[in-house]
């Protein structure tokens, strides 16, 4: 959801880089960098290019909504509430 966000309306791709992604999810760097390897191998992501900096780079990623749209929902909103509930699991 973090990238999502940063991607915006209309932007060429996400440019942050993993530690930014740490700090601001308070996940490890190591799960930010398993996951986005994980986005890449299931096409959720591609990489488009990368910033140059003086320290080093940052790779740019787009989201590709298709393969987002295919993933099943982790969430089952209730039509007649409006509200999230946990699906029952068998």
């Amino acid at each position: 959801m973090f990238l999502a966000d940063k991607a915006g309306d209309g932007s060429s791709g996400i440019g942050c880089s993993k530690g930014t992604i740490q700090r601001h999810t308070e996940v490890s760097e190591s799960t930010v960098t398993r996951t986005i390897i994980e986005f890449l191998q299931d096409g959720i992501f591609i990489e488009t290019g990368r910033r140059h900096f003086k320290t080093g780079y940052t790779v740019i990623y787009r989201i590709v909504l298709g393969r987002v749209a295919a993933l099943e929902p982790t969430v089952v909103t209730d039509i007649e509430t409006g509200g999230n509930v946990n699906p029952v699991q068998p």
